[in-house]
Parts: structure tokens; C-alpha cells; sequence
């Protein structure tokens, strides 16, 4: 009777999609890196565009933010890592 089909969703499943969990190969976590790498740099360099007036000379200042975006890239990395879960990221990562 209707046009409903004989599986019923809950309103919190319309349209989900089940996530596999997903081993991480070495090759899949360092296109994770990359990606990460990439997002945080051109976040970190728009800020410093921002900010450039503002901070003196010298190439401390670079080495450091550098340094920065290297480990919140590896931080990331592993917390993703972990999760163990196929997410958008992982499809952006795997385009690269």
C-alpha cells in the first residue's frame, strides 16, 4: 500500500552511507600526509600573508611555522590513522 518500500529507515539512516572499516596501508597514509601537508601549508601561508607585515625579518620565523605545519600534518595523520574509518578525506587523499 504507498509508494514506501518494504525497508524502513530510521530518520537518522536516510541516505547514509555505511563506512567500512579500512586497513591503512603504508602507501594510503602517506597520500594522508600529503594531503594534510598540503591543506596546512596553504592554510599556514594565507595566514602569513596576512600577518607578514607584522612579523619582523629573518628566516626563523619561516623555519618555525615550517616545522609547525610538518608536525600538526603528522598529528593529523595519525589521529585519521586511527580512526580506521573510509571518510571523504580518504577519497581526496586517494585523488592525488
Amino acid at each position: 500500500m504507498g509508494s514506501r518500500s518494504k525497508h524502513h529507515e530510521t530518520p537518522g539512516q536516510h541516505h547514509s552511507h555505511k563506512r567500512v572499516i579500512h586497513k591503512m596501508t603504508p602507501g594510503h597514509i602517506g597520500k594522508l600526509f600529503v594531503f594534510y601537508l598540503l591543506l596546512f601549508l596553504m592554510i599556514f601561508a594565507f595566514a602569513g600573508f596576512i600577518t607578514g607585515d607584522w612579523l619582523p625579518g629573518g628566516g626563523y620565523y619561516e623555519i618555525v611555522i615550517l616545522v609547525g605545519v610538518v608536525v600538526v600534518a603528522v598529528i593529523a595523520t595519525i589521529v585519521h590513522g586511527r580512526g580506521r574509518k573510509w571518510t571523504s578525506v580518504d577519497d581526496m587523499a586517494e585523488r592525488l
